[in-house]
């Protein structure tokens, strides 16, 4: 086998006998795309010649529509993680998260658990897995839903103060829309992910009484043809 995740695969034969049979062989080759396994075969001989091709795979439809797999089995995990195309998924080759954030994992142990794992490497870097690690036992035959959720966007570290102190640890953290996107960590730090190119942030603690204080951020610009940073950092006051 050949390639990166051993997609290729080939043989060679070759015969020869005596007493008039001549000279045989044959030359096979195997493919594993993404989405099917291709299969071709050619052999010749005396006064004969043949040729054969095949096509084996398994396609799940599903509310998202639908999603190939070069594998065929009776047990299937239709993986759903919005935004992490290209994980590869569990151990199987070839087995990733396509476009549409979906991939399928043949071979599930029926009424057993099986872990089903997601290798965030190689993942866009607006996109972060909440997890990468879930497990199922399903019934024989079925095609069960795991999905893991995303967070998109660019990754924001912001030190925050507060009366020349960092924010507590633990501070509920909210965006402008109300929404929950954090809290803080040691040192006052907000660690999240940036939807917008400029927010006001609501930090909510509470001391002998409940306290309340925003900060605002503006991400960044980024030259054209630039690679924008991984991380984007801040030094901010809480008011």
């Amino acid at each position: 086998m050949s390639g990166e995740e051993s997609q290729f695969s080939y043989g060679v034969t070759a015969m020869h006998v005596n007493q008039n049979v001549g000279t045989s062989g044959t030359l096979s080759g195997n493919y594993r795309s993404v989405s099917s396994s291709l299969m071709a075969s050619a052999s010749t001989g005396k006064s004969y010649r043949s040729a054969s091709a095949g096509m084996s795979g398994t396609v799940v439809g599903h509310s998202g529509g639908l999603t190939f797999t070069p594998y065929t089995s009776d047990t299937f995990a239709l993986v759903e993680a919005k935004g992490a195309e290209g994980a590869k998924v569990s151990s199987y080759p070839g087995v990733r998260i396509d476009s549409h954030g979906y991939a399928v994992v043949p071979y599930l142990n029926p009424y057993q658990m099986n872990d089903i794992s997601i290798d965030p490497k190689g993942i866009p870097a607006q996109t972060e897995l909440e997890s990468t690690n879930q497990k199922s036992a399903p019934y024989s035959g079925a095609v069960v839903k795991m999905k893991y959720d995303t967070r998109q966007g660019t990754a924001v570290l912001i030190n925050v103060t507060w009366k020349g102190e960092p924010v507590p640890f633990g501070a509920e953290v909210l965006d402008s829309q109300g929404n929950r996107v954090g809290s803080t960590g040691q040192g006052g730090q907000i660690y999240t992910r940036a939807t917008r190119d400029h927010d006001r942030l609501q930090v909510k603690w509470t001391e002998t009484q409940p306290i309340q204080c925003q900060v605002s951020y503006q991400l960044m610009p980024v030259a054209a043809g630039r690679t924008a940073p991984l991380l984007q950092q801040f030094n901010r006051l809480c008011e």
